[in-house]
């Protein structure tokens, strides 16, 4: 079902002109961002342009989009990389695990600079990026995360060492269970149950 089918009629212009409009959920400009994806490399060529204002909350939905439509296109790739450059953390944040996506290791050592950034939501970032892209050695950062001072953070490292299927993570995740912070409670009991369950039919 289209949530919003007063865009489909919309043309480039005027899809353009609702992205940069205010006021809106995250989920209508990722609407809109389709809509302009879906006219082909114009549409593609838009959405580089409107990145280049980085008006949030909508360049997040762009990077999202393009990444959807156009992530192996090296032009993609480097417009992250530049990204590494940004001071505003939500942007940095996105092109971070964007870039984790893309196994982007060329980056790998630009990227470990962040796990002390300010932003809980870099750090996060970085771990998600870790896990997918440094494999067995992710691990210790990831633990070492576990006892990051912000709950987000924590709940991260839970699920990437969940996701890495790291039994031998499972003593240092099981303090977790009683984490102060809800969300990563229910991580830490989340992941403990599949790793358990892993390392059982590993015997």
């Amino acid at each position: 079902m289209d949530l919003y089918p007063e865009l489909a009629d919309l043309s480039l212009d005027e899809l353009v002109a609702r992205l940069r409009s205010g006021g809106n959920y995250d989920d209508y400009y990722e609407a809109v961002v389709e809509r302009i994806a879906a006219s082909g490399r114009p549409g593609i060529d838009c959405l580089y342009a409107e990145l280049d204002r980085k008006q949030l909350p909508q360049a997040l939905a762009v990077i999202d989009g393009l990444f959807q439509v156009s992530g192996t296109d090296p032009i993609f790739g480097a417009r992250m990389r530049e990204l590494l450059r940004e001071h505003e953390s939500d942007l940095l944040a996105e092109a971070i695990v964007a870039l984790g996506y893309l196994g982007a290791a060329d980056v790998q050592g630009e990227v470990l600079g962040f796990l002390d950034h300010e932003s809980p939501t870099v750090r996060s970032a970085v771990l998600q990026y870790v896990r997918r892209n440094s494999g067995e050695s992710a691990k210790p950062i990831l633990i070492r995360a576990l006892s990051d001072r912000h709950a987000l953070v924590r709940e991260s490292a839970v699920d990437e060492l969940g996701d890495l299927g790291a039994v031998d993570a499972i003593t240092d995740l099981t303090p977790l269970v009683e984490d102060s912070n809800e969300a990563v409670r229910q991580a830490a009991r989340t992941a403990v149950a599949s790793l358990t369950e892993l390392a059982a039919a590993g015997r």
